[in-house]
């Protein structure tokens, strides 16, 4: 009490007490006792009773209580650090097992997705007998008789703007020899192919999907390059459908669904609506085209209807707007077919350059048809090497007639639908 009468208990007192304490090496003379418990009690009240010795009981308490108080408020405040760190840590390690299981989850719908409803939905052709062998062809593998189709652009003639849009070949084009088709999916990101009746748009579509989709789901680009006859990197993913599908749903819409600011949105319902059964909703087919790097296939615009179809190529145009890209290696890409009458006037689609399927020319239709008999006189996935005669016989045979006819000569330009 005398001590703090006299004014001197403050904070240089309490700095000097602390240095004396029994941990301060400089505030002790003794060795560094022993480390047990028994021992560091008897130092801490020597220490105390030295304290108290020398500037008074009052000072000693004090600076007990202030020890006290910052050991607590330490202890406290490191305790609430690690618990900080433990609770960031849980995050940390939640997001780390969650977003790989969502990722994985993701990445299994889409190849479910691309298997089932790509791959194998599109990797048998459905046409007519080329005979009348009453053989059945309802197993025949799209790979293994499709023939690569040529195509050459047109341009608008100078008349498009009052007649509606007429295009023409480019004219000094005419006489090469036209790429084949696949070579556009890598000269255009908007694409229009127009083709008569059977001249095989759908036929490449499909084709294109399921090529594209084997490869994603064995991981394997180099099947583009077998079977496309291109190099698409990054490989997109397709989103193929109909539009015919597509127009049937747009029309069921109400009228203010249908605004502008919805058209996009709409077909992004559409393809929940269609894919669904697979889990993949409007959010998954968003996120993906907002990455980048889709193939989306639009299938038959002259099967919507004529008062249809103007409204539809504007959702379509709105669609392309809205999931385009400024990274051009990652911009998503867009391939729609048309028959060439139903591709006019406001059934266009401005930004998309144009393409026209070629013929076919002798060598094609050659190859078609011996691909065709070797693959429908398979037994059991086998051709047997009387079934390898028998092919080239009925090829013979068909090309004879093909080359005595020109009426049976002029069907052989379109192959398939």
């Amino acid at each position: 009490m005398r001590a703090m009468l006299q004014g001197k208990v403050t904070i240089v007192t309490i700095i000097a007490a602390l240095k004396e304490m029994p941990d301060v090496k400089s505030a002790l003379a003794a060795p560094t006792p022993p480390p047990n418990e028994v021992t560091e009690i008897q130092a801490w009240l020597s220490w105390i009773f030295r304290t108290m010795k020398t500037y008074g009981l009052v000072v000693a308490l004090l600076v007990v209580v202030v020890v006290l108080l910052l050991l607590f408020l330490f202890r406290a405040a490191l305790g609430g650090i690690f618990e900080a760190i433990k609770e960031k840590v849980k995050v940390w390690a939640k997001q780390g097992i969650e977003k790989p299981i969502q990722v994985h989850q993701r990445d299994e719908r889409l190849r479910e997705y691309l298997l089932h409803s790509i791959s194998e939905a599109y990797c048998y052709l459905d046409l007519k007998s080329l005979d009348e062998s009453g053989i059945s062809h309802a197993d025949v593998r799209l790979r293994e008789v499709y023939i690569p189709l040529r195509a050459r652009e047109r341009i608008p003639s100078k008349q498009s703007k009052q007649q509606g849009r007429e295009s023409i070949l480019a004219p000094e084009r005419v006489k090469d020899k036209a790429p084949e088709l696949t070579e556009w999916l890598t000269r255009s990101h908007q694409l229009s192919v127009v083709g008569r009746a059977g001249s095989g748009k759908s036929t490449f579509l499909r084709y294109t999907a399921a090529v594209l989709a084997d490869a994603w789901c064995q991981g394997d680009p180099g099947l583009v390059r077998k079977f496309l006859r291109i190099t698409l990197d990054p490989l997109p993913v397709p989103v193929y459908f109909s539009l015919r599908e597509f127009s049937v749903y747009w029309q069921s819409l109400k009228p203010e669904e249908k605004t502008i600011a919805l058209q996009s949105q709409a077909l992004l319902k559409f393809l929940e609506h269609n894919f669904s059964h697979y889990g993949l909703d409007a959010g998954f087919f968003r996120e993906r085209l907002q990455q980048g790097g889709c193939l989306i296939l639009l299938d038959g615009l002259d099967e919507v209807k004529q008062e249809v179809r103007p409204g539809l190529v504007e959702v379509v145009e709105a669609f392309v707007r809205d999931f385009s890209s400024q990274d051009r290696a990652r911009a998503n890409r867009y391939v729609l077919t048309c028959r060439p009458e139903a591709y006019r006037g406001q059934a266009t689609l401005r930004q998309f350059q144009e393409v026209t399927i070629d013929p076919l020319d002798s060598e094609q239709v050659a190859d078609f048809i011996a691909r065709w008999y070797r693959e429908v006189l398979r037994r059991d996935g086998v051709l047997t090497p009387e079934g390898e005669k028998e092919a080239e016989e009925r090829t013979r045979t068909l090309l004879n007639v093909i080359e005595d006819k020109p009426q049976v000569r002029d069907l052989t330009d379109t192959p398939s639908s």
